[in-house]
């Protein structure tokens, strides 16, 4: 069970966002922990490819122990003339081996699928998530965008821990298409990116408020907060303390959809 506020997306730590230099990434690294902020999401294609080499260099530099925390990683997207998903043992495990090294440690916390791979054969990704936890690289998995069929699919072979799915304000579809009943009938959690609706939740309720309401959800979901800036942070951290009653929880959906409950 995932108990931090929220999780650190670091997708725009560097080169397609905020532009950290290594020794910049390990203050907030360390900053983060501070605030026991101690779960971090990563992604192979992060930052062209340098998002978790770059989390490794800042880590060995940030002076908190690397057992400390919790590192998620994604693969399975690749990018060339023709961007298409690979899932295939191979991948899976050289994508992994890759991680490791990148990010100068010897296990990974969690790896995920980053999208339904239609030609996905549900075996194969299994094998791939044993043999990484066989030899003790890799503590669990899990999917990323997959629909509640494409994730039992994959379950049915290998214990997965979470679905990574967009939900905010601005995008209610987990609620009607079965993604989050899904969590809560395996009692896991789901990661929540884009929780914030890219800023555009704004205009229903404030960024803090917004959180609260998405982990009201008694599949307890955790969101993926991608704000490169260490004193939104601490806001949000400090809007989380209030629990969300029924009442206002239903205003909000109601606000965004724009129309009365039925």
């Amino acid at each position: 069970m995932i108990e931090t506020p929220f999780i650190l997306g670091t997708m725009r730590w560097g080169s397609w966002g905020a532009g950290w230099t290594i020794e910049e990434q390990a203050e907030k690294i360390a900053e983060a922990y501070e605030l026991g902020l101690d779960h971090f999401d990563l992604a192979d294609i992060y930052g062209d490819g340098k998002c978790e080499g770059e989390f490794g260099r800042s880590l060995e530099q940030c002076g908190v122990d690397r057992k400390k925390l919790t590192l998620i990683t994604k693969c399975g997207i690749v990018r060339g003339q023709v961007k298409h998903y690979n899932t295939t043992f191979d991948y899976i495990r050289t994508s992994a081996k890759k991680g490791l090294e990148a990010l100068k440690t010897d296990y990974l916390d969690m790896l995920l699928i980053h999208r339904p791979d239609p030609l996905m054969v549900a075996e194969e990704i299994a094998h791939a998530f044993q043999s990484l936890r066989e030899e003790g690289l890799l503590r669990a998995a899990g999917t990323s965008n997959f629909l509640p069929h494409q994730w039992d699919l994959l379950n049915k072979h290998f214990p997965l821990e979470t679905n990574q799915i967009e939900w905010s304000l601005n995008h209610l579809d987990p609620i009607w298409n079965g993604q989050l009943d899904q969590m809560s009938r395996n009692k896991k959690q789901a990661q929540i990116w884009g929780p914030l609706g890219g800023g555009k939740t704004g205009e229903i309720a404030d960024a803090a408020e917004t959180l609260a309401w998405i982990k009201r959800h008694p599949s307890n979901p955790v969101p993926v907060v991608g704000s490169t800036k260490p004193e939104r942070w601490k806001l949000l951290m400090t809007g989380l303390e209030k629990q969300m009653d029924r009442l206002r929880w239903f205003e909000l959906l109601q606000q965004a959809r724009g129309r009365k409950i039925e």
